[in-house]
């Protein structure tokens, strides 16, 4: 180094620290003036380089950054910190191909450098990379077992892995470590959500919120959570926040849709289905949630309409002629509806509720051999019953094939997982009548009554009801 050179360092060594401290203390403006001037007397200074880039980072000018760090690498390639910043700038302009490869030859020089694990993990995340992400993150955590945000980071990759119990296990122990950071609240809230612990979760989520209340993420999840336990106006609550902060995706509107069907909200909801199809007319689960609560509204026209679109946006998805087929049926055009439930056997064999729709209709038909059939082939189709649905499908094909010993414990299991719903009681009040037990029949068909049915359950309680010569 020559003497000249050597003077120079001078002032740019003192500009440099003075930047420096200026950065440490959050004044990126002054850091990004004093690294400047460092290089306006050294244009060669690595260190000043470096520091520029991280002020300007650290304002979101990632563009100007990149171009400080490859001058700073430039002149010092060995450097494995330097070459973290690099990585980390490529990873924030989106180029993740160049910025994994920086930081592979980063950790390759520094194998102990915990923060470009780090970064590098992070990168792996967003290139989809989730084993290796996850591998990246233990080793920062060996390095470092206090790092609270490596915890988080690899209870997030775990979440997205699947894994929402090992998921929980680092949330935890991020919070014992950083008591203070809502993040960790979060991610437990969601990771006890996909467990199904959503009593657990909306503690979580709530914490978290009481910090972070205008946090839509959170607001959505914690509604998810409240239609999960049946707190429907404590959902609505939650999605009207989501949708007066952000104006509302599809799913904020299906979501809060959800809620007010809950509630016999209909027409709102209806309202919230339509706005999602406005913001998205291929969103098929819209029309769907719009067909549900038109049935609910005895609206079969509509039914029928939204069911002809569903089959125009893809003729090889059943929604479209279930909706088609049910529709049929309310109306009493049993032949259209049989119809629409033998496509639905050609686009999908072995679809159980196909089965179970078309002996329904078959039996409103006058019954025979075809329909016995069906109840016969739903029964083998849904031999590990899970959902409401399925057991109350099950009960009731019991009770057709004249086996109605065999149809009552399904049909109580049906009203135990879900006792909001009126079809249970229906299935049930059909069994009890048909074993003799009368009193118990009379009560269970006014259950169904109680519980907003369907035109077709309403009026099967009601004539049940009449041949026990029971008033309504």
């Amino acid at each position: 180094m020559s003497l000249v050179t050597k003077l120079l360092d001078i002032p740019a060594n003192h500009l440099y620290w003075q930047g420096y401290h200026a950065y440490k203390s959050g004044d990126f403006e002054r850091a990004i003036a004093r690294y400047t001037g460092a290089l306006a007397w050294n244009p060669k200074h690595a260190w000043a380089l470096d520091g520029r880039g991280n002020a300007r980072a650290a304002r979101g000018d990632h563009g100007g950054a990149l171009v400080d760090y490859l001058g700073a690498t430039g002149l010092l390639p060995g450097h494995a910190g330097m070459l973290g910043n690099l990585g980390r700038c490529y990873n924030r302009l989106g180029d993740l191909d160049k910025a994994i490869g920086v930081l592979e030859k980063a950790v390759a020089l520094d194998p102990g450098h915990g923060n470009n694990h780090h970064i590098r993990a992070e990168t792996l995340g967003l290139l989809g990379r989730l084993e290796e992400s996850e591998t990246a993150l233990s080793r920062v955590i060996a390095l470092d077992p206090k790092n609270a945000i490596a915890f988080f980071d690899r209870g997030t990759v775990r979440a997205r892995l699947g894994r929402p119990s090992e998921a929980i296990a680092d949330f935890e122990t991020m919070l014992a470590l950083a008591p203070s950071y809502p993040a960790g609240h979060y991610g437990r809230g969601s990771s006890n959500a996909a467990l199904g612990n959503y009593k657990a979760a909306i503690d979580d989520l709530s914490a978290y919120l009481a910090l972070r209340g205008d946090d839509g993420d959170a607001l959505y999840s914690r509604g998810y959570c409240f239609l999960q336990t049946g707190e429907h106006e404590r959902a609505v609550a939650d999605f009207d926040r989501v949708i007066a902060l952000s104006h509302g995706g599809p799913d904020a509107f299906l979501s809060r849709a959800a809620a007010l069907t809950a509630l016999g909200r209909l027409a709102a909801a209806r309202e919230d289905c339509t706005r999602a199809i406005v913001m998205d007319p291929m969103l098929a689960k819209a029309y769907l949630r719009r067909i549900s609560i038109a049935f609910r509204q005895r609206d079969y026209a509509a039914v029928l309409a939204d069911g002809d679109r569903l089959v125009a946006l893809d003729a090889k998805e059943t929604g479209g002629y279930f909706a088609r087929g049910a529709a049929y049926f309310a109306t009493g055009k049993l032949d259209a509806a049989v119809a629409e439930y033998d496509t639905i056997g050609l686009i999908a064999p072995d679809d159980a509720e196909a089965f179970l729709c078309r002996a329904a209709t078959l039996r409103e038909a006058g019954g025979g051999q075809r329909m016995e059939a069906d109840y016969t082939r739903y029964l083998e189709l849904v031999s590990e019953p899970s959902t409401s649905r399925h057991f109350n499908g099950r009960a009731w094909a019991h009770y057709v094939l004249g086996q109605p010993e065999a149809g009552l414990g399904e049909a109580d299991k049906a009203i135990e997982i879900d006792p909001s719903e009126s079809s249970g009681y229906s299935t049930r009040a059909h069994i009890l009548e048909a074993l003799g037990r009368l009193e118990d029949a009379v009560r269970d068909y006014r259950e169904a009554l109680s519980r907003a049915p369907d035109e077709l359950i309403e009026r099967k309680a009601r004539e049940g009801l009449a041949r026990l010569a029971a008033p309504a």
